[in-house]
Parts: structure tokens; C-alpha cells; sequence
């Protein structure tokens, strides 16, 4: 037989079941979508010339109003934001160092192109910087936005042989995280080739670089 304080025990659980809210139903965790910074092309191949400089490419870095791997985009006020529930998979600038040495090993100006780690065998340094790299959102689809700028220096003497900025505007074909990075691929495709045409004619017109290293 259920005793007495038992009997008591159970209506107070029930008062103290319908007194307790319901708790929230937890929002469902959404995975970021990932998109690569991929050029449509690269330069196109050209034969060093003899006696050409070896070259160390330093690593990118990234200009003060970019965000990690954020995927940026400015309305028309012109204020940036970053999509939500989409981003870069690595750093733009940790991507961009990738294909501007396969850039500058197809460029003809050099022997060859080492990592920073080697840029002691090197005659040259490359220095870069990323700037911009956003979607100008208005007038839709809007259209990408990248900036970058080029140093090469002598490794030795640290003279600057030369400083470049290039910029390339590419529209969007549709509106979406995913029709920007499409865009900054082909934008990325004619910056390499610029930065690759800027490193084989700085070499070329300033005769004796590779002994100067």
C-alpha cells in the first residue's frame, strides 16, 4: 500500500511540472558554406631569360578592412557587412600567396621562385598586400572589387625597385555569395597576369638585378 508522504510527494511534482515553462526549441546549427579564391586562368608561360633572378615571394598580408575569411559585400551607404551563413575557405590573403607564386614561376622574369623560408638564395623579394576584396552589392548583382599591391625589393640592400597598385572590377552574372567568388576568380585571373607582366618588365629594365642581390 503507497504511504501517506508518498501520496502527498506525487500532486506536488505535477504542481511543479506545470508550473515549469516549456524550454526553447535550440535553434538548428547551420555549417557556414566554404567558397575558394580560384583564378579562371594563369599567366600565360614565358622562358626566363638567361642569368634571370632568383625571387622569394613573402607571405600576403591582408589590409586593415579585411576580416579573416569573411565574405564581405558593402550596401549602397557604403557600409560593409559580412554574409552569414557563408565563407572564404581560408584567408584571402593565405589563397592569393598560393597563385601569386604560380604566377611569378610562369612570369619568364625569374629562374625560379622560393618560399619566404629560402629567401636567403634569393635576389629579389616580392612583398604584397591585399587591399579590397568585397562585393559592391548596389547596383544588383554588383560587382567584386580587388585591390592589391606589389613591392620588389633587392634581398640584400633592401632597395625598392619598384611599387605597383592594381585593381580589377568584375560584375556579377547573378546576385549570392557564390556568384562572387565566381567573379573574383576571373578578377584574381587578370591581377596575377598584371603582377606577373609587372615583375617581368621591372627585371627587364633594370639590367644586372640578379648580380645586385
Amino acid at each position: 500500500m503507497m504511504s501517506r508522504s508518498l501520496l502527498l510527494t506525487v500532486p506536488l511534482v505535477l504542481l511543479v511540472s506545470a508550473c515549469t515553462p516549456l524550454l526553447p526549441t535550440p535553434e538548428p546549427v547551420v555549417t557556414p558554406s566554404q567558397h575558394v579564391l580560384h583564378p579562371d586562368t594563369l599567366p600565360a608561360e614565358q622562358v626566363p631569360v638567361s642569368g634571370a633572378p632568383v625571387l622569394a615571394v613573402v607571405a600576403v598580408s591582408a589590409g586593415p578592412l579585411l576580416d579573416g575569411r569573411s565574405m564581405l559585400y558593402r550596401d549602397s551607404s557604403g557600409r560593409t557587412f559580412a554574409f552569414a551563413e557563408h565563407r572564404w575557405l581560408a584567408s584571402p590573403e593565405a589563397q592569393l600567396a598560393t597563385w601569386l607564386v604560380a604566377a611569378m614561376e610562369r612570369a619568364g622574369g625569374v629562374a625560379a621562385v622560393v618560399a619566404p623560408a629560402g629567401r636567403g638564395q634569393a635576389s629579389l623579394l616580392l612583398d604584397a598586400e591585399l587591399l579590397t576584396l568585397h562585393l559592391d552589392s548596389e547596383p544588383a548583382p554588383g560587382a567584386v572589387q580587388l585591390e592589391l599591391r606589389l613591392q620588389l625589393v633587392v634581398s640584400r640592400s633592401r632597395e625598392v625597385l619598384a611599387t605597383t597598385r592594381l585593381r580589377e572590377t568584375e560584375p556579377l552574372t547573378e546576385t549570392g555569395p557564390a556568384a562572387m567568388a565566381a567573379a573574383s576568380g576571373r578578377a584574381l585571373a587578370r591581377l596575377l597576369d598584371a603582377s606577373a607582366a609587372f615583375v617581368r618588365e621591372t627585371i627587364a629594365t633594370r639590367p644586372g638585378t640578379a648580380d645586385r642581390g
